[in-house]
């Protein structure tokens, strides 16, 4: 009988024990999933004939608390840009959320009859179920998508959505969403276009074109509102600085200019010095438009790039005369930079020491940083002396440099001159966020590399975020954040260069997002001078460069879309609801990594309840567990 008693006791302790441990992840339950979702990506598969033919792939994803991880499991295999582009996919739905992804984790789980799955094509549709589960809201489960996300937030298009249409049709769906401007898309196996919304009528699938994730969301059954679009601003103060810069350029340019006129050309290298001349003098009389219609930025901005052109062609002249002119303009060159270097790290050492920066500050320095580490990166690819030949694109290179330096300097002078905003920003703060900038450039790289680009300047971003790396090691954290801001950007626009199938819808569309991304910015009481200077420059050249005018307005988006998920932390707080959505009519397999619902189950202990479900248990065991050992002892007493 005594063993009897001991053996009960024994299990009562165990049990109370085992409810006192915190839950964990069981691989063969989903109870400690946060929110799941079960979909179907489109894809295409090529036969052994050659024949392309389209395929829905099931895939699962789910949320559980964690540290901002994305895990992927792709059966049989997935193509390198898959990870890359879930990665990018994670912080654009932060972003739209106003969510804080750092305090959870996603698993992908993908399942295909397929050997090889292209992740870009299907990162739009995880993007929006990723956003649908931090927002807690279900998607419909009549509608698949297909369609890249960018780092923008813009849905890139993609090939095959004739194919993909028939793989929509297999599994029942009703809509289908699409890049906007791909309308007409090519059959892979015929190379004719295909209107793909009248095929989708014939199909009896509403074909639904998208052009941002917020329409995807919107058409995917979320309620979520776009940003208030607002104009460009720019501080009358700092306006009246940049005037100061456009009129400064522009006397230099006249100075050169001068000299230039002065000189004798050699026959031998008239031809490319006159290439030089002139287009300085195109850039210059733009130049003069902008600063007459009061767009100082603009002015500055073409007047900086004409004394580059010009300043080019009279160090042409010049070296090609005397060879060793090319070791002054080396030395003037590292003397300059020697300096600006020294300024900008004794800038950043005092800051580290103080702990912390102005927000206001900050946004300025980011500026002077990636100028001072690109103008660091072009030092490093000039030939250093002495030497024998020189290139053309090596004097352009370190004429390059030489103004790179001055600008930096102007950056630095503006940095004393602006106003703080009352924003204290601490540096360890900066420092975390400039290790995910690193990560999410290197992300957008790799993307780019997977998918086969071969564009001009694009080898040039390995360097800058090598540039990025080093200034995170040597504890450059604003440095860091800088270039990375800068290369989404760069990324961002070598992107559209190389998708783009509407370059005019292309460029209205990230406009329209600019401004939708300043006018969040401007909602939270930020100033928006500096990005309202890259919308300016957009505009005023997006008639005569494009691609250009993409990349300046990525250069406010980036600034825009970093500073507002810099800035912002918001809680989620997740409900229990049934589903509302209308049902796809077709069989689906449960997986272990997903719940049966699509909606959260145990939520409120796990992320916010101050008392945790094992804790609720302990608190209502350990009386009955008292007075059950209470009762053995005395029974035992009695035997």
């Amino acid at each position: 009988m005594k063993d009897l008693m001991l053996k009960s006791l024994a299990i009562i302790m165990i049990v109370l024990t085992s409810y006192s441990l915190p839950a964990v992840y069981d691989a063969d339950s989903s109870s400690c999933f946060l929110g799941s979702r079960d979909l179907y990506l489109l894809a295409v598969a090529q036969d052994y004939n050659g024949r392309y033919t389209g395929v829905a792939t099931k895939a699962y994803v789910s949320m559980m608390p964690g540290n901002g991880v994305i895990y992927l499991s792709v059966e049989p295999m997935a193509q390198i840009d898959m990870q890359a582009s879930l990665n990018v996919g994670l912080l654009i739905a932060s972003y739209v959320s106003k969510i804080n992804v750092s305090n959870y984790d996603f698993l992908v789980r993908i399942v295909s009859d397929t050997p090889i799955i292209g992740g870009p094509s299907a990162s739009g549709f995880l993007t929006a179920t990723i956003a649908s589960l931090l927002l807690n809201q279900s998607i419909r489960n009549d509608t698949v998508m297909t369609g890249m996300i960018m780092p923008d937030g813009l849905i890139g298009p993609v090939g095959g959505i004739p194919q993909k249409l028939q793989a929509a049709y297999s599994i029942g769906a009703k809509y289908m969403l699409i890049p906007a401007g791909q309308r007409y898309s090519t059959d892979l196996n015929t190379g004719k276009q295909v209107d793909v919304v009248a095929e989708g009528e014939r199909l009896g699938i509403k074909v639904v074109e998208v052009a941002s994730i917020y329409d995807a969301l919107r058409s995917l059954g979320i309620k979520i509102s776009e940003p208030e679009k607002t104009q460009p601003y720019i501080d009358p103060d700092i306006n009246n600085k940049i005037l100061r810069w456009a009129e400064n350029l522009n006397l230099t340019y006249q100075s050169i200019k001068n000299i230039v006129e002065g000189y004798r050309i050699n026959p031998q290298i008239r031809s490319v010095v006159n290439y030089y001349i002139a287009t300085a003098q195109n850039l210059s009389e733009r130049a003069f438009r902008s600063f007459s219609e009061g767009d100082y930025y603009s002015a500055a901005s073409d007047y900086y790039s004409a004394v580059i052109y010009l300043d080019t062609a009279r160090w042409i002249i010049e070296i090609y005369v005397n060879m060793t002119r090319y070791n002054d303009l080396y030395n003037m060159i590292t003397f300059q930079f020697n300096n600006t270097m020294n300024s900008y790290r004794s800038l950043v050492d005092a800051l580290r020491r103080e702990g912390s920066i102005d927000l206001s500050k900050m946004i300025v320095l980011n500026e002077i940083a990636y100028r001072v580490y690109e103008a660091e990166t072009t030092l490093n690819m000039i030939p250093r002396p002495p030497i024998q030949y020189l290139t053309i694109d090596d004097i352009y290179n370190a004429v390059y440099t030489l103004w790179r330096i001055n600008s930096s300097m102007t950056w630095m002078d503006l940095y004393n001159y602006v106003k703080p905003s009352g924003v204290v920003i601490p540096i360890d703060h900066i420092k975390r966020s400039s290790n995910l900038l690193i990560s999410y450039v290197q992300t957008l790289y790799t993307y780019l590399s997977s998918l086969g680009v071969s564009i001009s300047g694009v080898s040039n971003i390995n360097r800058l975020i090598n540039e990025a790396r080093m200034a995170y090691m040597s504890q450059d954290y604003i440095g860091s954040s800088a270039l990375s801001i800068y290369l989404t950007a760069l990324v961002s626009s070598y992107l559209h260069e190389m998708f783009t199938t509407n370059i005019t819808q292309t460029l209205n569309n990230i406009r329209k997002i600019s401004l939708e991304y300043l006018g969040d910015l401007k909602s939270r009481g930020y100033d928006i001078s500096i990005p309202s200077l890259y919308i300016f420059r957009g505009e005023s050249i997006s008639n005569t460069d494009p691609m250009s005018s993409i990349f300046y307005y990525e250069l406010a988006i980036a600034d825009t879309l970093w500073l507002s998920l810099f800035t912002s932390s918001k809680p989620v707080k997740y409900t229990t609801q049934p589903s509302t959505s209308p049902i796809l009519n077709t069989t689906s397999e449960i997986s272990i990594m997903t719940s049966s619902t699509t909606e959260t189950i145990k939520t409120e202990q796990i992320l916010s309840a101050t008392i945790s479900l094992s804790e609720i248990i302990i608190l209502v065991m350990i009386p009955a567990v008292i007075i059950l050992i209470v009762i053995i002892i005395r029974s035992w007493k009695k035997h």
